[in-house]
């Protein structure tokens, strides 16, 4: 169940930051602002990336709470999705960056529209970029335990980091449970970057060299 629980949020977080989050990468990255507009989009971009995940902790539990989120995968998947989008927008900004706009009006000229234009040309040049935004947004939200630990009741939505602090009582520490549970939770994130290792260095080494 709880297995279950974290591939869920942990998917569904990491589609939902690159559905929302790349349009708006690729919108700083092309489009030109009046008034430093852009720099200031960037810096609150950043600065809520910079926070801690715990300052949302009070604010999301109370909403949760009004709204019925509160111990559901979905409540979860908006909260992970609501820190790790900022990453997201930082890092595909930098790889689109690096795209030369000439692309993006040449497929223009030829009748491609800009969602078009995004997503049959620049998109493919930068998918060793999203595949390492996508690899590392996975990794975050697998081992978070701040909000699994906070905004969940029971093991319907509860993640394995969570279910790893429940082996830490109050009268006796169960070490070789919360050891087995541990290996349990690294493992299937190894297995996964076995097969994605290859997109992961290509991704941070783009636009390295000239």
């Amino acid at each position: 169940m709880y297995f279950v629980n974290s591939s869920a949020v942990s998917v569904g977080s990491t589609l939902l930051s690159l559905l929302i989050g790349v349009p708006a990468a690729y919108s700083l990255a092309r489009f030109r602002f009046a008034g430093g507009f852009r720099t200031v989009v960037s810096f609150i971009v950043l600065s809520i990336r910079m926070m801690l995940p715990i300052v949302f902790i009070v604010p999301l539990f109370q909403i949760y709470q009004n709204t019925g989120l509160y111990n559901t995968k979905l409540g979860l998947i908006f909260a992970y999705s609501l820190v790790d989008m900022p990453f997201v927008v930082w890092m595909m900004r930098s790889y689109l960056s690096e795209i030369p706009e000439s692309l993006d009006e040449a497929a223009m000229v030829d009748g491609c529209g800009r969602i078009r234009t995004m997503l049959r040309v620049v998109l493919p040049l930068a998918a060793p970029g999203l595949a390492t935004t996508a690899v590392m947004t996975m990794i975050f939200t697998w081992n978070d335990l701040v909000f699994g630990l906070f905004l969940t009741a029971n093991s319907s939505a509860e993640t394995l980091p969570v279910s790893i602090i429940g082996f830490l009582s109050q009268y006796q520490t169960y070490w070789s449970q919360m050891a087995a549970s541990g290996i349990l939770a690294i493992l299937p994130m190894v297995i996964f970057l076995l097969f994605v290792q290859k997109y992961l260095v290509r991704g941070l080494t783009a636009g390295a060299v000239k």
